[in-house]
């Protein structure tokens, strides 16, 4: 009973986001943080909603959380989206190279780190990123589907060759294959 007095308000206000109530979602939200004020997905979600009319108390409250949870990845890649979303990317590199330090064995952090970098320019350090990426996670699709059109703009015809062999490897009829590979 008791994981239903956060719990139960959070999914309702997921629910209400989905069908575009942003009111009553914020107003779920919070009900979620008064019952349990560390808990995270409501911060971010709620966090994520401010954005748009209050930023300023938005970054506050992610601010908040980190100084409350220093080790929580969830939370630096949260601001590093928002950093993004005001456009700075430094910023956002910073928070983004932090989650997945936190949290290396977590899909998505590694990979939106090397989207961010390539975002901002820097597609060698990107295309490193994945590839780093990838020795820990070798079946991370994404991350391989990244990998691949970094090394076609790049025109890294032995790096795009590796990337094919290693999805093949993993699942030969991947129809995205077949559109990808480089033509002899």
């Amino acid at each position: 009973a008791g994981v239903d007095h956060y719990a139960a308000p959070f999914f309702v206000g997921l629910a209400a986001l989905a069908a575009g109530d942003l009111d009553q979602a914020a107003q779920q939200f919070g009900a979620s943080l008064a019952a349990a004020p560390d808990f995270l997905p409501a911060v971010v979600s709620l966090a994520q909603l401010l954005e748009q009319s209050n930023p300023q108390e938005a970054s506050q409250l992610l601010a908040e959380a980190l100084q409350s949870n220093p080790e929580e990845a969830l939370l630096y890649h949260a601001k590093g989206l928002a950093l993004v979303r005001k456009g700075d990317y430094p910023a956002a590199i910073k928070a983004f190279a932090k989650a997945d330090e936190l949290a290396p064995d977590s899909p998505q952090y590694g990979y939106v780190l090397a989207i961010a970098l390539h975002d901002s320019g820097q597609r060698e350090a990107a295309i490193a990123q994945l590839q780093a990426l990838l020795k820990r996670q070798p079946q991370n699709r994404s991350a391989s589907m990244a990998l691949l059109s970094y090394a076609q703009q790049a025109r890294d015809v032995e790096l795009m060759q590796q990337v094919v062999a290693d999805l093949w490897a993993i699942n030969p009829d991947d129809p995205a294959l077949q559109s990808r590979v480089p033509k002899r």
